[in-house]
């Protein structure tokens, strides 16, 4: 580290702030372990802006305690969310765990595997697993945060 590093590191963790891309995890939590918590937030409702699952959350405040559970650092916004971890090229390559983006980053889900996904959808629903709707040409981006899950 030069000079200037650890007061830099210093700040940088007072602030939360990290580099663009760049996930914090807290352990060696995996796609499965994403499925399994996000699936004991099932019947939570949905709250624009909610983050606090005893209130309500929105869909990437959803994603966003789902991974903070596993010790997973992520952004709060879907803008935000879609830059972090690695790339997948399609929906064919995705596995359970992965972070489904669409409509050029107006929704996130979680996808479980099988054709399978997890969010919280709109106002005056609740978070729970549907079918993936998303399909290939409304995929905005998919993301791996944690290593791969095996489809269940």
């Amino acid at each position: 580290m030069g000079p200037g590093s650890a007061a830099a590191a210093g700040t940088a963790a007072l602030t939360g702030a990290q580099a663009a891309g760049t996930v914090h995890t807290g352990g060696a939590a995996t796609g499965n372990d994403v499925v399994a918590v996000a699936k004991k937030y099932i019947g939570v409702p949905y709250v624009w802006g909610g983050t606090n699952p005893a209130t309500g959350m929105d869909c990437s405040g959803f994603t966003q305690r789902v991974f903070k559970d596993l010790g997973v650092e992520l952004p709060r916004v879907v803008s935000d969310q879609m830059r972090q971890g690695t790339p997948v090229a399609s929906l064919a390559e995705a596995k359970p765990g992965d972070l489904l983006v669409s409509f050029g980053g107006n929704h996130i889900s979680v996808y479980l595997g099988n054709g399978k996904a997890i969010d919280a959808p709109v106002p005056g629903k609740t978070i729970q697993i549907r079918d993936a709707w998303e399909q290939q040409s409304n995929l905005t981006s998919i993301r791996r945060i944690v290593p791969a899950g095996a489809a269940s």
